[in-house]
């Protein structure tokens, strides 16, 4: 292995009923599998553009190797998520990664459109001189975390799925007297308003930015072909 970085792009397996749950019920199941499918695609696509890192997909459920490979191919590394919550799968990721011999790793989550591989080789550069980066959510979470080697504590006694996620991340931080960076905060859809959100954004993106979310955008463009405005109604 030549390349000191890994990048773990954590996902689920694209199953109806079971994958971005709280877009419904204002989108389908289908729907909200559909659109979850067309961001990991779009991302995965502009993860491939880099050089700078070994991308590993990290997926849930570990019964599920076969149907993603079929999916997503096998030109990747496959890894499946172990643990009882979040903090654990992470952990066990990482370690994972170290013992193969990467120095730097970087996780990310699969549904932030607004990640740019700019923001991703930032994290790498500053893991040369920090011990751990993070990248915030506008929610409360994170949506990237770095390290330059194992740090179980920061991963504990943590409110998944919460708005005190990064804010108890950061106070296990400080308390482990762990150097830390943090990137710029970014939207993720979770909800049927951070649809919204980003359909508007891509509306007024320019055709560069469209291009990039091209399966994203098709998506959105099939469920609602029509102005933005007609579906902000909260």
């Amino acid at each position: 292995m030549n390349n000191p970085n890994a990048l773990i792009l954590f996902l689920k397996a694209p199953i109806a009923g079971q994958v971005k749950t709280r877009l419904q019920p204002e989108m389908t199941p289908d729907e909200a599998m559909n659109l979850y499918k067309a961001m990991v695609e779009d991302l995965i696509e502009k993860l491939r553009k880099s050089n700078n890192f070994e991308l590993i997909l990290s997926f849930t459920p570990a019964t599920a190797e076969e149907s993603l490979r079929d999916w997503l191919g096998d030109k990747f590394q496959y890894l499946a998520q172990i643990g009882d919550d979040l903090g654990q799968r992470l952990h066990n990721a990482f370690l994972w990664s170290f013992s193969q011999n990467f120095t730097r790793v970087v996780a990310i989550g699969s549904d932030i459109p607004g990640l740019r591989l700019s923001n991703i080789e930032q994290a790498f550069s500053l893991l040369k001189e920090n011990e751990v980066v993070l990248g915030p959510c506008l929610d409360g979470g994170y949506y990237l975390i770095g390290l330059n080697k194992p740090q179980p504590a920061i991963f504990r006694g943590i409110n998944w799925s919460t708005d005190q996620v990064f804010a108890q991340t950061m106070a296990k931080i400080l308390e482990e007297a762990l150097t830390v960076s943090q990137l710029d905060p970014l939207p993720d859809v979770d909800t049927y308003r951070d649809v919204l959100d980003l359909w508007q954004f891509l509306c007024e993106s320019g055709t560069d930015l469209t291009r990039e979310h091209e399966r994203t955008y098709k998506i959105l463009n099939e469920l609602f072909r029509q102005p933005v405005e007609k579906t902000n109604a909260d």
